[in-house]
């Protein structure tokens, strides 16, 4: 089975993610191609990424398109690592939410299981 992840969108937008798994364990073995997902406003969607063989979340990309703008923030492991390192909020649980700050243009993420 596949890597997967729920994503949660916690803001009044539509948002776009792209997900991609890991190639292996480590952050450096290199990315599998994306997988993409549009998630309205304050909903929610288990997304399949990678294979049996890389369950692991390498990077996510999330961006909003309205009101003339189009804001995107990327987020990449570049090492594994334990609580609260970026590899352990992707990898260490099945839910991420992400919310958006129109004041202030910007993303935040968590996650549980």
């Amino acid at each position: 089975m596949s890597g997967n992840k729920t994503i949660v969108n916690r803001s009044n937008v539509a948002l776009s993610v792209i997900l991609r798994g890991r190639v292996g364990a480590d952050p450096h073995g290199g990315s599998l191609p994306p997988v993409t997902a549009t998630i309205a406003p304050q909903e929610s969607k288990t997304v399949q990424y990678g294979s049996s063989q890389n369950p692991f979340l390498n990077s996510l990309n999330v961006e909003e398109n309205s009101n003339g703008s189009d804001i995107s923030a990327f987020y990449q492991c570049l090492s594994r690592g334990g609580p609260g390192t970026l590899d352990n909020l992707f990898n260490a649980n099945s839910t991420i939410e992400i919310s958006y700050n129109p004041a202030n243009y910007s993303f935040a993420l968590s996650a549980h299981n």
